[in-house]
């Protein structure tokens, strides 16, 4: 009877150890997959970050373009003015040759 006793416990303990080592294997395997996990997440967060820098790269990049829009219409009006004014002048200088021609005489 002692010897099956022996032989009950030694089969326990061998069960029990295959269950730990089951057990730490699951926990192996599971801890790889909350590292993955959190690796997963902290590209996530990466890549978050840089979609805001970018966000905010672009948004000062338009504002720049939207400025020099601007000034690029500003000279457009400005350079038409001049050309309006030369325009202008030219026309009164013609308008008014004949009459220095005929003053002259």
């Amino acid at each position: 009877q002692q010897q099956q006793l022996i032989a009950t416990r030694s089969a326990k303990d061998a069960r029990i150890a295959a269950l730990e080592a089951e057990v730490a294997e699951g926990c192996e395997v599971r801890k790889k997959q909350l590292s993955e996990i959190a690796q997963r997440s902290a590209d996530r967060r990466s890549a978050a970050a840089a979609r805001v820098e970018l966000d905010k790269e672009l948004s000062a990049m338009e504002e720049e373009l939207r400025s020099s829009t601007a000034e690029l219409q500003v000279l457009r009006l400005a350079v038409q003015q001049h050309l309006e004014a030369e325009a202008g002048r030219e026309k009164e200088a013609i308008r008014r040759a004949p009459m220095k021609w005929k003053d002259a005489r």
